[in-house]
C-alpha cells in the first residue's frame, strides 16, 4: 500500500487479493459480514400483533415517565449519616 505504487495497480493487486478463498470468507463474528436485506418477510398477521402490542407495552410507559417521580423515604439518604461513621 505504498503511496508511490499507481491507483490502478493497487486496485488490480487488492482484487487479485480478494479472489483468493482464503481471504475471500466473511468473518462470522462480525456483526455486519452477513447480508440482512435478503430473508423471509414479517407476515401481517405477526405485524398485526406488533402493533397491537407496542401500543400495549409502550403507551403507559410514556403516561408514567410524564408524572413527576418521588422516592419514598426510606431510600433517601439521612442527612447525619457520614461515610466512615463506625457504630458504638
Amino acid at each position: 500500500m505504498n503511496p508511490k505504487v499507481d491507483g490502478e495497480t493497487r486496485r488490480a493487486a487488492l482484487k487479485k487479493l480478494f479472489a483468493d478463498a482464503h481471504f475471500n470468507v466473511p468473518d462470522p463474528y462480525e456483526a455486519y459480514s452477513e447480508d440482512w436485506t435478503v430473508g423471509e418477510k414479517i407476515p401481517m398477521e405477526m405485524l398485526k400483533t406488533l402493533q397491537h402490542a407496542q401500543k400495549i407495552l409502550f403507551d403507559e410507559p410514556q403516561k408514567a415517565a410524564q408524572a413527576p417521580i418521588e422516592k419514598p423515604e426510606a431510600l433517601q439518604p439521612e442527612a447525619k449519616d457520614v461515610a466512615g461513621k463506625q457504630d458504638a
